[in-house]
């Protein structure tokens, strides 16, 4: 887990995976980006590694900072604002006794339940919003997930230039061979933005460094780049409904909660497809710094 200055979020999430049934296994690293001064975060005595790293700015280096760190066979990311339930970390580890490279979870609003957070859950996670029967995936969320360590090595030296944004690790682990699989009951409950354009903005962002880190990786030259930029605003916001649509097809306690909050999640797709324009064309730009505030610093609910 990556903290930064919203310490309550951050201690909250650390009380919740102190409680974990299988905490005597688990190894808690924590990359605590908050100035020296700061005090630092109460890990509940649970054996681990706490990094002070106040000096790292990016989200990707504070990411892989914390994956070298870590000495287990599975490595599971919680964002400081998610809160795991207490069977969550023995589910994920149950789950890779199968042939997965990749575990994700489900989610529930963790934050109070009024229109922005239950619209934002299913902007965000509404393929894996519980309930969810589970089962092999190809499309998994982002930032909270689970991975073999070993596939996460493989992705040495240049890991800073690919783990920013899940997407992109993910096409990497299909291209692979890998397999990812939802684990039903390993479930989290994840905190809102506080506002709409925080939202859209987070999303942006997001979108931004993933398209970057795309042209990066797959050394786009300017032609490629200029057609992807094109087509992302056409092509995205109904290509991710289409997407979201068959992933919960079958599952008639959903669409109702899609209905509600389809305003807020046209928007987001939409800016997420601006993003992924913006960064196509002109990179990350500042955008790396500006999702590692979103992600830590940014106002919840």
């Amino acid at each position: 887990m990556l903290a930064g200055a919203s310490r309550a979020n951050a201690q909250r999430t650390l009380h919740h995976v102190a409680k974990q049934t299988i905490r005597r296994q688990i190894e808690l690293v924590v990359v605590d980006l908050a100035p020296e001064d700061v005090p630092a975060l109460d890990t509940g005595g649970m054996n681990g590694v706490y990094l002070r790293r106040p000096d790292i700015k990016r989200w990707a280096i504070g990411k892989a900072t914390g994956i070298r760190a870590a000495n287990c066979a599975v490595v599971a990311f919680l964002e400081d604002h998610c809160r795991p339930a207490p069977k969550w970390a023995e589910k994920v580890l149950a789950a890779f006794s199968g042939p997965w490279t990749g575990v994700g979870y489900v989610f529930v609003n963790g934050s109070p339940d009024n229109y922005l957070s239950r619209a934002a859950l299913m902007a965000d996670y509404a393929p894996w919003a519980h309930p969810v029967k589970g089962g092999e995936s190809r499309h998994m969320p982002g930032n909270n997930m689970a991975y073999r360590k070993q596939f996460l090595d493989s992705l040495e030296p240049g890991l800073e230039g690919i783990i920013s944004v899940d997407f992109n690790v993910q096409e990497l682990l299909l291209e692979q061979g890998g397999r990812m699989f939802v684990e039903p009951e390993a479930i989290a409950a994840h905190q809102c933005y506080s506002s709409l354009f925080e939202l859209l903005a987070a999303n942006f962002i997001n979108v931004r460094v993933l398209a970057a880190t795309r042209v990066r990786c797959r050394d786009w030259g300017i032609a490629m780049r200029l057609l992807a930029a094109l087509a992302a605003p056409v092509i995205v916001p109904p290509l991710r409904i289409w997407r979201l649509l068959r992933m919960i097809r079958g599952r008639a306690g959903i669409w109702s909660r899609l209905a509600e909050g389809l305003p807020v999640v046209l928007l987001t797709y939409y800016s997420c497809a601006i993003g992924e324009s913006v960064g196509y064309l002109f990179g990350a730009g500042g955008a790396e710094e500006r999702l590692l505030y979103y992600e830590l610093n940014c106002n919840r609910i």
